[in-house]
Order: structure tokens, then C-alpha cells, then sequence
């Protein structure tokens, strides 16, 4: 980041503040440096990023004490910039930003939660350039009623295979109807990404 971007982000969170929006969430492609020190920070080096389980990974034994909210895998190194960029000082000083989502790095999914912003990786979506299957879908981002920010990796964060939803039915007649339900699953299917046929892959392809 060039220091007319940290001025540009500034002057648009004290133009938010004067609307009367206390907090913000920021998206963007490549993770600041801070991602590096919040993961040097966080993740247990007794345990080899390669043989966590996701499942392992959110019961927070893989975590050190102080980060055991924190969740996912990184399975390739952090692709900041190579120095410190004043972003996340910035960040600290306004007090706006409490959620920060970037890409770039494929198979890395990790949230942390570091001096009170959370950095988190946005699930790599589709089959274009590298990934690794498990780790390939989308990251839901939910905003409550009071206006916070809530993301989600994926629909099934579980991993369970079971997926459910409800809804209502309401009769606006005077007399009792009858109703046929119909539904169309679209589901992820399997491909061969290279032409020598030994990397086997998932996408949404129906």
C-alpha cells in the first residue's frame, strides 16, 4: 500500500464517523503485513499446517492461548508485502475497522482475531489457477440487523454433508389448497485439472 492509500482510507473512515458509522470492514486482495505477525502470533508450531484436520483447527488445539477463537488452515506462505505498511497501525489508531477479508493466497483460510481486528482469508472460489478441493467454495458475509459484520466460510462450515433450510407457506384463500413441491440440487462435481489426469479437483459444475 502507498501512503496515499492509507490517506484515502483515513479521510473516508472520518467522513463515515461524521454519518454516524462507527464501523467498517475492509476487503481487498493482498493481506497487509500484519496478517504475517497475527499468524507468527497465533498458530502453535508444534503443530504442521499440513497435517491439521479443519476439524482440529476450529476446536483451537492448534492455537495458542489468547487465539483459540481463531479458525482455518494456511497452507502456503502469507503473500503481504515484505515490509510493514502502516496499515494496521492505522487501522488501530481510528478504531473503525474490526473485520479484514483479502484473497491472493489460495489455500490459506485462517481468521484471526489480533489486538482486536480480525484477519481473515475469503474462501477461493471456482477452479481457475491453484487451490486444493477441500478449501474451494465461498465465503458467506452476513450483515445483522445492528449492523455488524458476520462472515461464514462456505454454507456448511461443519462439514457435514447435511444442509437445511425452512420456510412458511401461507394460504391467502378461504378454501384448503394443496401444494407440490419440487427441488433442483446443484452440487460440485469433479474434474482433472491437468491434462495428465493426477490432480483430481472439485468445482461447481453441475
Amino acid at each position: 500500500l502507498y501512503p496515499e492509500q492509507l490517506t484515502w482510507y483515513e479521510g473516508v473512515v472520518t467522513e463515515l464517523k461524521s454519518k454516524g458509522c462507527n464501523e467498517t470492514t475492509i476487503i481487498s486482495h493482498i493481506p497487509i503485513y500484519a496478517y504475517r505477525t497475527a499468524y507468527e502470533a497465533a498458530w502453535n508450531k508444534d503443530y504442521k499446517p499440513e497435517e491439521v484436520t479443519y476439524e482440529m483447527a476450529k476446536t483451537g488445539v492448534c492455537w495458542n492461548e489468547g487465539y483459540k477463537n481463531s479458525f482455518g488452515i494456511n497452507l502456503e506462505g502469507i503473500c503481504s508485502y515484505d515490509f510493514d505498511e502502516g496499515m494496521f497501525d492505522l487501522i488501530k489508531k481510528l478504531g473503525s475497522t474490526k473485520l479484514y477479508i483479502c484473497g491472493h493466497d489460495h489455500i490459506n483460510t485462517t481468521c484471526i482475531e489480533y489486538e482486536g481486528v480480525k484477519l481473515m482469508y475469503g474462501l477461493k472460489t471456482g477452479r481457475g489457477c491453484y487451490y486444493k478441493a477441500p478449501y474451494n467454495g465461498g465465503t458467506v458475509i452476513s450483515i445483522g440487523s445492528d449492523g455488524k459484520v458476520k462472515a461464514e466460510l462456505g454454507d456448511d462450515p461443519s462439514r457435514t454433508g447435511v444442509y437445511s433450510f425452512s420456510f412458511s407457506i401461507n394460504n391467502l384463500t378461504d378454501h384448503a389448497l394443496s401444494y407440490a413441491l419440487s427441488a433442483d440440487l446443484f452440487a460440485q462435481d469433479s474434474f482433472y485439472y491437468n491434462a495428465s489426469a493426477t490432480e483430481l479437483h472439485m468445482d461447481y459444475w453441475t
